[in-house]
């Protein structure tokens, strides 16, 4: 569980995980997230259903 983190997907695409490690991996993390804090919303550009972990 993570508070106002950024979207990391590019990051973990760039440490050379597949997209697939990468869901999985996502699969165990939810975000809570406020759209009005700046770092929450770094690489938040997709949808939240296309995101890293589970976003609300």
């Amino acid at each position: 569980m993570l508070f106002d983190g950024p979207d990391v997907t590019q990051s973990l695409k760039k440490m050379g995980l597949s997209d697939t490690e990468i869901r999985d991996a996502g699969e165990k993390v939810t975000y809570y997230v406020t759209p009005f804090d700046m770092v929450s919303m770094l690489n938040r550009t997709a949808p939240y259903e296309k995101q890293f972990g589970h976003v609300t």
